[in-house]
């Protein structure tokens, strides 16, 4: 078995965390991992969560987080030819952090998605590790927030339908991305999702 990196992608409550916690029931073998993490990075990032805080500064954790992720983590495992499952990864911050650095930043330093999009690629571009294969778990945006805390920033119905087109937008442009049906059974998710990767690897 080569090396193979897998991201889980989807707007907040489409049963990311589930499904790779499924997952990894089911491959033991697997590395499952999530965003954001466990370190400093990700902890300030889950406070800044359910905080009012700058975008600028929530998408420089995301990225700082990610950084820490691949180089102390997902490196390592897939050097040893695991195969790594990732609950997000880059794809949440292409979806979500456009949204915010457009519409919330305060001195107005981004004027369009399209700018802030570009952004987003430029402080990735020097180290980045892109995934070989993302599962994009699609649900309507009622399901999604039926299935969320509503304690989040972002999960609300007007951000979570930009999300939702930013990653079907992603979809359409990237081969590596595959849309799995969310509102199916959590069994048939998680069969859908072991055929297509045992299809990459």
């Amino acid at each position: 078995m080569s090396e193979l990196l897998v991201s889980v992608e989807g707007l907040d409550g489409a049963g990311t965390t589930t499904l790779v916690e499924s997952i990894g029931a089911a491959r033991p073998e697997y590395v499952t991992t999530a965003e954001p993490t466990d370190n400093p990075f990700g902890e300030a990032i889950r406070d800044n969560l359910v905080a009012s805080s700058d975008p600028v500064v929530d998408l420089l954790l995301f990225v700082a987080d990610r950084r820490q992720h691949l180089v102390e983590e997902i490196e390592p495992a897939l050097g040893q030819g695991s195969t790594v499952v990732t609950d997000r990864y880059v794809d949440s911050t292409r979806a979500y952090q456009p949204i915010s650095l457009v519409e919330e930043t305060a001195d107005d330093v981004f004027f369009s998605e399209l700018q802030a999009k570009n952004y987003i690629e430029w402080l990735h571009g020097y180290w980045h590790r892109e995934p070989d294969l993302t599962l994009f778990i699609d649900v309507p945006i009622e399901t999604a927030l039926e299935r969320s805390s509503l304690e989040e920033k972002y999960e609300n119905k007007a951000f979570l339908e930009q999300a939702r087109q930013n990653y079907h937008s992603l979809a359409e442009f990237r081969d590596r991305i595959v849309t799995i049906d969310g509102t199916q059974s959590k069994k048939d998710v998680l069969t859908e999702s072991l055929d297509v990767i045992d299809l990459h690897e």
